[in-house]
């Protein structure tokens, strides 16, 4: 099988944000997996301006700017994503929709996507189920495993994520990850 490429993508404007620590904790888990390449993006360094094109891109352009072409190429060309969610009033954080609306399907349909949430009572569990939503109308495929984060008791003194506060098995949730990545490849083809 070919070599797999994962995007895995996660941000919030808000100052002091939790993503970039979780974010970095998953990639501490995967750095060992060599069954994929997996790129880590944080959306809150592209600075996207708020949806403001007249229709979502496509994957041969135009692009309105560097910025919006480099971000098409790297979802376009990914066999599958990660999304690492928060949770923003029962939602989905408006950086990371953002991003998402900003492609238009032919970025997204056919692949999957696993999630990972956190924040909220329920560890952004109303932010995933909103994102399965948002990806089915893209033709995208997410898979049930989920990987949730209650900030509770999240981290250590060092700032960093305790792994049994975790819930769901990261080997599990990559291996589905995987698994669909294969399926869907194959079907692509």
């Amino acid at each position: 099988m070919n070599a797999r490429n994962i995007v895995v993508f996660y941000g919030s404007n808000r100052p002091n944000a939790s993503a970039p620590k979780i974010a970095e904790w998953l990639k501490s888990k995967l750095d060992t997996d060599t069954r994929a390449t997996f790129t880590f993006v944080n959306l809150a360094e592209l600075k996207f301006p708020l949806y403001e094109i007249e229709w979502a891109l496509k994957p041969e352009g135009p692009f309105p700017s560097p910025v919006y072409q480099q971000w098409s190429e790297t979802i376009h060309n990914a066999d599958g994503y990660i999304v690492i969610t928060n949770e923003y009033n029962h939602s989905i954080s408006p950086i990371i929709k953002n991003a998402i609306d900003l492609l238009g399907s032919a970025h997204w349909e056919k692949k999957p996507i696993g999630l990972m949430s956190y924040g909220g009572v329920l560890g952004g569990g109303r932010a995933a189920e909103h994102l399965r939503q948002v990806f089915a109308e893209l033709y995208a495929m997410t898979i049930r495993e989920q990987l949730v984060l209650p900030l509770a008791g999240a981290f250590d003194e060092q700032g960093k994520v305790r792994d049994s506060t975790v819930m769901g098995n990261v080997e599990k949730f990559t291996d589905l990850l995987l698994w669909w990545t294969d399926a869907l490849k194959s079907a692509r083809a």
